[in-house]
């Protein structure tokens, strides 16, 4: 018989605990912080403190320093990513609410999925692949569509009138 090493449920729930607040506040976090700095400023501030505390446990463990091939793919990545797609999250929470922005991200493994599909052509398209990609936009656009006024309605509203409108 195989033994399992089993975590304590409590620690299982703390971690979870964890993850939502910090991951749940950090677009809130970003709105307070964009109102007193520059977007790309406070982004930069951000991922450059994150970056050399990682840097600095990476060394404290014994690994060694990246070689300059993994320093560029490193840095392109980081360009894609942390410029690109978090600076753009910054620089739009001047303007969008925290929580649209939060919701909005919800898209990102579904668009990296799609862009495997269609782009890199390292992923297939299964029939379940393609129902859990319509699932996950459709909740995300359905959280979205209950949020957006247009003249004081709601988009939901706005479509239910225009059902009865054509009637």
């Amino acid at each position: 018989m195989e033994a399992t090493n089993h975590r304590p449920t409590w620690k299982t729930l703390l971690a979870f605990a964890i993850l939502y607040l910090v991951w749940g506040s950090t677009y809130f976090a970003i709105r307070v912080g964009v109102r007193e700095v520059p977007p790309f400023l406070f982004a930069a501030m951000r991922f450059l403190i994150a970056g050399l505390v990682l840097y600095g446990w990476m060394i404290a463990q014994g690994e060694r320093s990246p070689n300059w091939v993994q320093w560029a793919s490193v840095t392109l990545l980081a360009i894609l990513f942390f410029v690109v797609d978090y600076g753009l999250v910054y620089w739009a929470e001047q303007r969008v609410p925290s929580g649209i922005t939060a919701v909005m991200m919800a898209t990102t493994p579904a668009l990296m999925a799609l862009w495997e599909i269609v782009l890199l052509r390292t992923q297939k398209l299964t029939v379940r692949l393609a129902w859990a990609l319509l699932i996950g936009i459709g909740g995300v656009a359905g959280l979205v569509s209950h949020t957006l006024n247009v003249g004081g309605v709601s988009s939901a509203s706005q479509f239910s009138l225009a059902i009865q409108a054509s009637r």
